[in-house]
């Protein structure tokens, strides 16, 4: 029998594999209705984002910046209700030109299989620097 805790570790790797194949209702539906995302400091799309519909709109612009934007995790550990996803941003900067590929960190907090909280981690200025060549 599965642990909530690979339940919860499951359904963040499915929920990447629909963002990058861009199945954003399915992606939505592992968000909970409270759930706040941050982003860091030093990044153009930084800041607080308050429910599903914020987060969206922060995934459209980042979207707009990045041509076949893709979140690939390479590790995904499981600590109770916390999930941290390691991994990679790749895609290429519309407006630049420049291949992206920049390490993140994922930290999830779960609630009954929904999405409460999402601390993102990067270089944001490789990141950065990657859209403004």
């Amino acid at each position: 029998m599965a642990t909530q805790q690979q339940d919860n570790a499951d359904a963040l790797r499915e929920g990447y594999k629909a963002f990058n194949e861009r199945d954003f209702e399915a992606v939505m539906e592992l968000f909970d209705e409270t759930i706040e995302w941050i982003e860091p400091e030093g990044s153009r799309y930084r800041g607080t984002y308050h429910g599903p519909e914020a987060v969206g709109s922060m995934f459209e612009r980042l979207l707009s910046d990045i041509a076949d934007f893709a979140v690939e995790p390479d590790r995904i550990l499981q600590a109770g209700q916390t999930v941290v996803a390691l991994g990679h941003h790749r895609g290429t900067a519309v407006k630049a030109g420049e291949t992206l590929t920049v390490p993140f960190a994922h930290v999830w907090d779960m609630e009954d299989g929904r999405v409460t909280r999402v601390q993102h981690y990067t270089d944001t200025a490789q990141f950065e620097q990657a859209l403004t060549e």
